[in-house]
């Protein structure tokens, strides 16, 4: 039956695509103001950006569908979030003018989702507009019947085209609507196929072997000349690179790791990073990493932090080094909200016009700056033709050998860096989602640790663990034993998310390795044994199958494969394998590998979209050391073992004595150090040095 769902698509798309949009000028919109429609009484700075909108938006809920049933009409589902550079380009456009808001009103029920408020809905209808059109991306705009089966969908349209969709799919549901039923029930059965863990009986064979070929199989894509990977747009993909460096390591990879190291420094050195008041953007338009989209997420520069501080344990790249720095003075600076947490993101846009708060002018340069400094500023941060973007614009970036210019010029670079930050700061600022959420907040939280262990800054692990109490004090409810997606001045929101258990988990363990403080460690454990009551089945949902909360999805969702963000369950299969080290429990760490067995033809088709899996895959094939420390000393020795290139190990340390299963028996006089697999351990060492000997392969 699949196929007829195929043809109706084919159809539709087809009469689209018969009259294709000519480019016109762009004609003046509407600037009456409108009664504002019902968004204007939600938190979400995405949602409240659309309440002037004369679309009649309405947000996700019951009544939205109940309204659809009702009067017979479909339903649009557009998903966006408020730095997304397009989704702004097709409200202007679109949603702006009252024209097409008239067709859409007569027509559709139509609902506005946050995506970072509801990933949970953002999945579903990202995996059906994937299905129809093997693209997506954001603004996301997905056609559904009133009962929130998909039929239609697609990202962003211009406006002349979005016009033909709405009328040809209104016409085709009021004379076909058997057609376009059955059509939706067909998409549907295919989005819950693709979003579901299925157990197989016949496991895949998982040997070391079979992990080796994976990893070949992601390296065919490899860039040679700009690092990451072949093609454009590029988006870093920290949870990659973080595993590249765990399996580097276990199997001494040479050629791996000089690409590795080269993709770090060829993103470090690119316009994608921002030189002058430091951050990541979220992905670069070209292949060499030159050209931002320019807005910032916390979720990616929370990542890179962390991967950049531990790549510098290994590269000693002192441009990675500055890149942590730059980049938590940033956090401290633009998203370090009072209460320790930190904002969502930063707009591509300011003042309607994308990137216009990062670029430079070469008017601008040439007022402002000495004859000295313009000279660093063309040299160093080449604001000249090799920066040069477009409409006179030059973005700031560094060539190879900007290393040898910087230590030859430090004073005056940094000096120079500090009045252009000054001049940017006179700026309009772009846009500010100020939700703090969750799971993005513990993934910084992470980054910052990895940076106190790497560069011994006290402030940063102050800053680390101020997160940690902001997601305890602001986002936990110890009544309902509750998790909250996210926190913004004056509430929460009320929603239980698995990524937001999983990725807090990890912070909490990594702390624990950190500090040396076992009620991080014990938080951990409750909150994973929380996370199978609410969540687990054949594999954690990604909502909790306790609540309403997901009534209104046609399907529950499984987060399996890794993007630019962690897949959940991966990052709880880790977490439950960790735990399982620490607490003796055999039957907690084959919970991860058994999952990832279930997963094993999946892995092969796709391996990059599973690296987590295959970390962990990577952690029981070649084995992860279990470091114990014991003693008076055992922080100290612990985070000087923390701060070398190793990077497959947990480390569990105490002072003093501990009821900790795997530390219990470990004490002696004095201070000791366990080098250990699978609980089997080397004859216990005093010294960090003797350690690292046996760490050695």
């Amino acid at each position: 039956m699949w196929y007829r769902g195929i043809q109706f698509l084919g159809f539709l798309v087809l009469l689209i695509s018969c009259n294709p949009p000519t480019k016109t000028s762009q004609q003046e919109h509407n600037s009456m103001q409108h009664t504002p429609n019902l968004l204007a009484n939600e938190a979400s700075p995405y949602l409240l950006q659309h309440a002037q909108n004369p679309v009649n938006w309405m947000p996700w809920g019951d009544a939205a569908f109940e309204k659809a049933r009702k009067e017979n009409k479909l339903v649009l589902v557009s998903i966006g979030y408020s730095a997304c550079h397009w989704c702004h380009v097709m409200e202007h456009e679109s949603f702006e003018d009252t024209a097409v808001a008239n067709i859409m009103n007569e027509h559709f029920v139509c609902i506005k989702v946050d995506r970072e408020e509801r990933p949970d809905v953002d999945e579903i209808y990202m995996t059906a507009v994937q299905i129809m059109t093997q693209q997506g991306g954001w603004p996301l705009n997905c056609f559904t019947l009133p009962n929130g089966k998909p039929v239609y969908g697609g990202t962003y349209f211009r406006k002349e085209q979005w016009m033909e969709v709405l009328h040809q799919l209104s016409s085709m549901y009021a004379q076909e609507p058997e057609k376009v039923r059955e059509y939706g029930e067909e998409l549907s059965t295919a989005v819950k196929n693709s979003t579901l863990i299925q157990l197989k009986e016949n496991e895949t064979d998982l040997s070391k072997t079979w992990l080796d070929e994976q990893v070949k199989h992601i390296a065919k894509s490899f860039d040679k000349s700009n690092g990451g990977h072949n093609g454009a747009p590029k988006f870093p993909m920290p949870v990659e690179w973080e595993f590249l460096l765990e399996y580097c390591q276990s199997i001494g990879d040479k050629k791996l790791t000089e690409h590795l190291g080269f993709t770090l420094e060829k993103i470090a050195q690119g316009g994608i990073y921002d030189h002058i008041g430091g951050g990541f953007a979220r992905y670069s338009t070209d292949p060499s990493w030159k050209v931002p989209h320019f807005e910032k997420m916390l979720y990616d520069n929370g990542q890179l932090i962390s991967l950049y501080a531990k790549a510098y344990r290994k590269f000693k790249n002192p441009l990675f080094k500055r890149t942590v720095e730059q980049s938590i003075e940033w956090l401290q600076r633009e998203m370090q909200s009072e209460e320790g947490g930190f904002y969502a993101a930063l707009d591509a846009d300011s003042e309607g016009e994308e990137g216009k708060f990062y670029v430079w002018t070469r008017e601008e340069i040439e007022q402002e700056l000495s004859e000295e400094e313009l000279e660093i500023a063309q040299e160093y941060f080449n604001l000249s033709k090799l920066g040069y973007w477009e409409h006179g614009n030059y973005i700031a970036l560094l060539k190879e050998n900007g290393e040898d210019y910087y230590s030859a010029n430090k004073s005056a670079i940094e000096a120079l860096r500090t009045k252009l930050l000054s001049l940017r700061s006179k700026r309009v600022r772009p846009g500010l989602d100020d939700k703090q959420i969750c799971s993005w907040n513990a993934l910084t939280a992470i980054g910052l640790f990895e940076a106190f262990v790497t560069f011994e800054n006290p402030s940063y692990l102050k800053m680390a663990e101020k997160c940690l109490a902001f997601i305890g004090s602001n986002c936990w409810d110890d009544k309902n034993q509750k998790l909250y997606h996210y926190y913004k001045k004056g509430g929460r929101k009320d929603a239980d998310f698995l990524e937001d258990y999983a990725t807090y988990i990890q912070a909490l363990l990594t702390a624990y390795e950190v500090t040396q403080k076992e009620a991080y460690l014990e938080l951990a454990k409750n909150l994973s044994l929380l996370v199978e009551d609410k969540f687990s089945t054949t594999g954690p949902y990604y909502t909790d199958r306790n609540t309403e909360q997901d009534k209104l999805l046609i399907t529950p969702t499984i987060s399996r494969t890794d993007n630019v963000t962690p897949s959940a369950n991966a990052l709880m299969a880790k977490a439950w394998y960790k735990l399982g080290i620490a607490y003796y429990k055999n039957d907690w760490m084959e919970k991860g590998t058994k999952m990832a067995q279930t997963l094993g033809a999946d892995i092969s088709r796709y391996p990059a979209g599973y690296v987590n899996w295959l970390s962990l895959l990577n952690w029981d094939l070649n084995g992860m050391q279990e470091i114990a420390l014991t003693g008076p000393n055992s922080l100290s020795n612990s985070l000087k073992l923390q701060s070398q290139d190793i990077y497959n190990a947990f480390y569990l340390a105490s002072a003093k004595s501990s009821d900790l299963p795997f530390l219990k028996d470990k004490f002696l006089e004095g201070d000791w150090i366990f080098i250990c697999q699978n609980r089997a351990c080397k004859k216990p060492v005093k010294t960090v040095q003797e350690a690292l000997q046996q760490l050695k392969p």
